[in-house]
């Protein structure tokens, strides 16, 4: 399944165009939110796991239907050398859209297959450049703190004082709003995306400590934890075009599973860290890491209005400030 996901999320952002990328950051994440509250009535109503997860399956079966129409990514095509299949893809999409078919390619236009690539695999090159290692490492750090944080506070949930079935369906409507936003956000001048995932991690770790030091007042601590889970959930709907943004087009999908390794770790370690004794201090632990890969993020290239990085070389001139 998160495989599945991460292939989504890179080849939505190979193919949609700058103006509809932010749709990237929204639209998947909220019907994340929407199936975390149906999920609710139909646990309630099947107690049975086995036929939950059956039932839960032939959803996911459904959407099995439809990927024989869909087509490669074009930028990963022409990334490969492959560009008279590049250009037929992108001739079907000009016709789907109702608009004129491009120019065919000319042989100065064709993506010319760096040298360094034909000696070094994609990974063992993401490891050794100095450009790609560290947005790697930060992002990492954003993605671990982003799935403990998420996963942490939506199972920690239970120990409100809600029912299980009201705590879980919450948990999903509050993130709503938040994810409706991160569209607006990223596309905002004074925002973008680096200062909404930064913004949400601050967010996330400032309501989780004010709720761990008024744990005693049950209805202002239920407020914070839910505000904190919508923060959360905003750098979570973000960070996947941020991450797709920050890295070229021949190391992207590598990238992000590096990333999304370091996000499972998190999410194993939540159960245990929620595990921990009393109300404060799980709540201390997963604020932690979300105010550090806040400060981290912060150091970050900016990624709103530039054109994905074709190969590492375009890192220089996109963002400068990081090298």
């Amino acid at each position: 399944n998160s495989g599945y996901a991460i292939i989504c999320y890179v080849w939505l952002a190979e193919v949609l165009g700058d103006d509809l990328r932010s749709v990237i950051a929204w639209f998947p994440n909220m019907m994340y939110s929407l199936g975390q509250v149906l999920l609710s009535p139909m646990a309630y109503y099947i107690p049975d796991w086995r036929g939950l997860m059956r039932t839960v399956s032939l959803f996911g079966f459904c959407f099995m239907l439809y990927v024989p129409f869909l087509h490669e990514s074009p930028r990963w095509l022409a990334a490969r050398g492959r560009a008279e299949e590049a250009y037929t893809v992108l001739c079907c999409m000009a016709r789907l859209n109702g608009r004129h078919e491009p120019a065919p390619p000319t042989k100065a236009q064709s993506p010319k297959v760096e040298r360094l690539a034909l000696c070094r695999s994609a990974s063992t090159r993401l490891l050794v450049d100095p450009r790609i290692l560290r947005r790697l490492l930060m992002m990492c750090l954003a993605w671990f703190a982003t799935a403990m944080g998420f996963f942490g506070l939506s199972l920690n949930a239970t120990r409100l004082p809600l029912d299980i079935y009201w705590a879980n369906a919450i948990s999903g409507l509050v993130c709503i709003p938040a994810q409706l936003s991160s569209g607006w956000l990223i596309d905002a001048a004074w925002c973008g995306r680096r200062g909404t995932v930064a913004g949400s991690f601050l967010a996330c770790g400032a309501c989780l400590l004010l709720s761990a030091a008024l744990a005693h007042h049950a209805l202002t601590c239920i407020v914070l934890y839910y505000a904190a889970t919508s923060a959360v959930s905003l750098s979570f709907a973000v960070i996947y075009i941020y991450a797709a943004e920050l890295f070229p087009t021949k190391l992207r999908t590598t990238s992000m599973g590096i990333q999304s390794m370091c996000a499972r770790i998190g999410a194993m370690l939540a159960p245990f860290v929620g595990a921990f004794g009393g109300k404060t201090l799980p709540l201390i632990t997963f604020a932690s890491p979300c105010i550090l890969a806040g400060l981290v993020v912060s150091y970050l290239p900016e990624t709103r209005g530039k054109k994905l990085p074709g190969s590492i070389n375009d890192l220089c001139s996109a963002s400068p400030s990081v090298d």
